[in-house]
């Protein structure tokens, strides 16, 4: 049976006389992956030659698996390499909302109230329609509103959190697009088995997210003549059944009565979260519905699936919280899962007992070791002042299941310095910038070099390089490759402001340097 998949569809921001976006044309990549999670939002990323269609920001295409349409996604990223090769970065079309700011406050309320006020913000519109409406809400419960000024992604992540019982659910079909909030189903939807279709499994048990004995802080505020009065009141909470199992495992967590008038339910919630240790399991295996047309072949997002192990006698059920597809183009049936029994695992909040209470070097110390197929990001910022101005320093990390990006910059009154660093699956790549006033001549100057690795060829991109410069970077690449001598350049030449490109290529194993110089 063929292993091929619909091509990626470019959409106009027109509709068609079916009621969905026209499409512009088939896009044809040489590579093609996609990472659908319940959260964070899904993603997707490709590499386009430079005669394929022009592709700009926020361009809206459509991806195919074997099983049909994986959804539309909004680019957020291009980048544009060496050979005109262009990576392509994708986010589900959910992520219009991070583009909104609520400007109002709102009170808690019910969950499809809440939905009907976060797309209500919305300000991209087509056709006079905005790109979301609501559909189907089966959550009938009361959740915490927001600030005014908050975003509408972050109010819609919240009230995820908030909800664990309903996931949320997408038809692209037609026009608006439809956003669901569902109850979760409890069916076995999907079955991996040893070795039918399984090629690596790996379970991990931890208990870094259980409680069996709570010591909650609870704050109370109360207006009287004499202003705001806040009382704290200490409680011991225990959930006996877990300690009948796991002993007694004592967290602490704090909340506020503005917010949660109802601490028992709160209480409830929270052991009913926490009374058993997080299991994750991770597959590697194949999607095999398209041979064998059976439904429990196919992987469900979201959806229970059973994993039968028989070299350990046993079978685990537990829910699907991210499926990733490495070569949509080549082995479409291929796919890496993730199944954890706590949405917690999923959403990459591991152990946080309460926002206010939890540590940062607790949770990047769990999240380093449980960010398989998840995503992590860690950014802070701190402002100076001095006597030339004020100075923004800001440093960041992120992380996820396709690489390690890090960077740190300064931004200044005359000056913006910036470097960047970036660990992918075989390409390792470095930034150092900076842009400023000479102080001697008293003109803008910008200074920029690159250095671009991987299994092929180191690239060398600068602007405003000096010679010595250029043969030390070449001279530390090659080591343990070749020697120095192998390449000989005595003046490099700088056209103007413009950028020189320096290649070391790989050519039956002499390394060669390609690009402006003289001997």
């Amino acid at each position: 049976m063929t292993e091929q998949v619909r091509l990626p569809r470019l959409l106009r921001r027109e509709l068609d006389g079916g009621g969905g976006l026209k499409e512009a044309g088939r896009l044809h990549p040489t590579a093609l992956w996609a990472e659908m999670n319940l959260y964070p939002l899904s993603r997707a990323g490709m590499t386009l030659t430079e005669d394929d269609l022009p592709v700009r920001m926020h361009d809206l295409v459509e991806i195919f698996g074997q099983n049909g349409s994986l959804g539309i996604f909004r680019v957020a990223g291009i980048e544009t390499g060496y050979g005109r090769l262009r990576q392509v970065r994708l986010n589900h079309a959910l992520d219009m909302l991070s583009d909104v700011v609520l400007r109002e406050e709102c009170a808690a309320g019910a969950a499809a109230a809440l939905l009907g006020r976060i797309l209500a913000g919305q300000t991209e519109t087509l056709a006079g329609r905005p790109y979301w409406t609501l559909g189907t809400v089966e959550d009938a419960g009361s959740h915490p509103g927001w600030e005014a000024c908050s975003n509408a992604m972050e109010c819609l992540t919240s009230l995820a959190e908030a909800a664990e019982e309903y996931d949320f659910s997408f038809d692209f079909n037609t026009f608006p697009w439809r956003l669901n909030f569902r109850r979760r189903s409890e069916n076995v939807m999907s079955e991996f088995r040893l070795p039918r279709n399984v090629e690596n499994c790996r379970v991990t048990l931890d208990d870094g997210d259980l409680c069996t004995r709570l010591y909650l802080s609870v704050e109370s505020s109360r207006e009287d003549a004499d202003g705001e009065q806040t009382t704290v009141t200490q409680t011991v909470h225990n959930d006996p059944a877990g300690q009948a199992t796991w002993g007694v495992v004592s967290r602490r967590a704090g909340i506020r009565t503005a917010e949660t008038p109802d601490v028992d339910a709160w209480v409830r919630r929270y052991f009913a979260r926490h009374h058993e240790p997080t299991a994750q399991i991770e597959i590697d295996g194949t999607e095999l519905n398209r041979l064998t047309g059976e439904r429990l072949d196919e992987v469900c997002l979201g959806r229970m699936c059973r994993v039968a192990l028989p070299d350990y006698g046993t079978a685990l059920c537990q829910r699907v919280v991210s499926v990733s597809y490495p070569d949509l183009l080549r082995e479409p049936r291929r796919v890496r899962v993730s199944l954890t029994n706590k949405r917690a695992s999923a959403e990459g909040l591991f152990a946080r007992l309460s926002g206010r209470t939890a540590g940062m070097e607790r949770l990047v110390k769990d999240s380093s070791v449980k960010i398989t197929n998840n995503r992590y990001s860690l950014v802070r910022q701190d402002r100076h002042i001095t006597e030339q101005g004020e100075i923004l320093h800001a440093a960041g990390l992120e992380i996820d299941p396709h690489g390690v990006w890090m960077f740190a910059s300064e931004q200044g009154v005359n000056t913006a310095l910036g470097a960047k660093f970036s660990v992918q699956a075989g390409e390792i790549s470095s930034v150092v910038s900076k842009t400023g006033i000479n102080n001697i001549t008293g003109q803008s100057e910008t200074l920029y070099s690159m250095i671009r690795q991987d299994e092929q060829e180191i690239q060398l991109r600068a602007r405003t390089i000096t010679l010595d410069a250029l043969k030390t970077t070449v001279n530390n690449l090659m080591t343990g490759v070749t020697t120095a001598q192998s390449i000989r350049v005595t003046r490099l030449v700088v056209k103007g402001s413009g950028c020189d490109w320096f290649t070391v290529k790989a050519n039956n194993g002499i390394f060669r340097l390609l690009g402006t110089y003289e001997e």
